[in-house]
């Protein structure tokens, strides 16, 4: 499960920007509502609220963008990564602490979390381009293969990387 600061990250910039622009909205002129503010605004679970809005906001202009693409195929393949995204995270929930399951179980998770992405992500850009069936089969293979290859390499780093190296810390 993830942390509300691991949740926010991608969106922590543009968090601590409105809730400057809120300070100073607020501004000196209201003590008593001054120090109410601040004390919300550094409490970090008072956080989340923005911070999915914010997360939100990301997620319609992707969607906005992917839509104004006008590609139904396109809008389909990336539709199939967010399904395959909700998909792997609970699969992992639910394997977390299991030792006996199989490499088969762990390969359709690493798939759903992290191949699916690069695999649907290439071939989207050769439908894009134009390619034949055959090159759109080879572009999805290609990402698949180095998108499940990325996740192998990322979990033996979890427990073989220092802190420093993954950035997180080991072994989580």
């Amino acid at each position: 499960m993830s942390t509300v600061t691991e949740l926010l990250q991608p969106v922590e910039t543009d968090l601590e920007t409105l809730l400057g622009d809120l300070r100073s909205l607020i501004g000196a002129g209201h003590p008593i509502l001054q120090a109410a503010a601040e004390h919300l605004f550094s409490a970090g679970g008072k956080r989340l609220r923005p911070g999915i809005v914010l997360l939100l906001f990301l997620f319609a202009q992707a969607s906005w963008h992917l839509a104004n693409l006008d590609d139904l195929d396109v809008v389909k393949l990336l539709s199939r990564v967010i399904m395959d995204l909700a998909d792997g995270e609970v699969k992992q929930g639910l394997y977390r602490f299991d030792t006996a399951q199989t490499f088969e179980t762990y390969l359709e998770k690493s798939y759903c979390k992290t191949a699916s992405l690069i695999a649907n992500s290439c071939r989207a850009a050769g439908v894009l381009s134009g390619c034949s069936p055959s090159q759109l089969d080879s572009l999805y293979q290609f990402g698949r293969q180095l998108g499940l290859a990325f996740q192998v390499v990322d979990d033996i780093l979890d427990f073989t990387g220092s802190d420093q190296q993954l950035g997180k810390p080991a072994a989580s």
